[in-house]
């Protein structure tokens, strides 16, 4: 076979997988997302693990079950992919209307005081603290914040900060990214933190799989449950993180 018929079997079996993996990601990818999935071309066979986009957007956040969750999600995700911690919104949920105000949490949702009364049960330290957002990613960790003036107020994690842009682990959208500013736009300027650990956070913080897994397109204000603001604290000094 001369070199130019070869060049061009050859490309004309990457497009073929390209096409392939493309359709199976629009339909969903089905059992491909665990077992992989074979393609054949040409006498030749290619094997790939196909995941779907919206598996993509959630590999490292936990899914909210309520309208009313996204703090539990939010800080089950924070736990799970940051801290080492495995867990799931049910715990956290569970655990903070129990001993919530059962009321008010079914009108306004989880507040950051429910989160630092968990944390505290669990053994961890957290506050929530009055900064900047360009700030952020001086601090390095990953920590919860509320987009207060969003139609309906809901609580993302910053798992990333990079070039002027913030990564949102959503617990309604998955990964996605937004600018400094637009976060200055709509949030109540409140980043909430664990102040122990501080060594392991900053190892799982700017993660370069999760940016690549970020959702590009705008997202709609998530329809949610209003949350409470905290009492506010100083930012933190570094000295001041535990890291053992």
């Amino acid at each position: 076979m001369s070199s130019s018929h070869l060049l061009v079997s050859t490309l004309f079996r990457r497009t073929i997988l390209c096409i392939c993996v493309s359709l199976a990601v629009a339909l969903g990818a089905g059992s491909a997302l665990a077992d992989g999935t074979w393609f054949s071309s040409a006498g030749s066979s290619f094997n790939a693990e196909v995941r779907s986009m919206q598996e993509l957007r959630f590999l490292e956040t936990v899914r909210q079950g309520f309208d009313f969750s996204c703090g539990s999600a939010a800080l089950a995700t924070l736990l799970s992919f940051h801290y080492g911690r495995p867990t799931t919104e049910f715990e956290v949920f569970e655990s903070m209307w129990k001993t919530g105000d059962t009321e008010k949490i079914r009108k306004d949702g989880f507040s950051m005081l429910d989160m630092k009364r968990y944390l505290e049960q669990e053994g961890l330290r957290a506050d929530g603290f009055k900064i900047p957002a360009a700030r952020i990613a001086k601090v390095g960790v990953a920590g919860l914040i509320l987009l207060a003036k969003m139609d309906t107020p809901h609580f993302v994690v910053v798992i990333g900060a990079e070039g002027g842009e913030l990564l949102l682990s959503d617990p309604a959208r998955g990964i996605w990214n937004m600018s400094v500013e637009e976060v200055e736009r709509l949030w109540n300027g409140v980043f909430f933190v664990v102040r122990q650990e501080a060594s392991l956070a900053r190892g799982n913080f700017n993660d370069s799989d999760s940016w690549g897994s970020r959702l590009w397109s705008p997202v709609d204000d998530a329809q949610m449950g209003q949350m409470m603001i905290p009492i506010l604290h100083s930012l933190p000094l570094s000295t001041e993180f535990n890291t053992n």
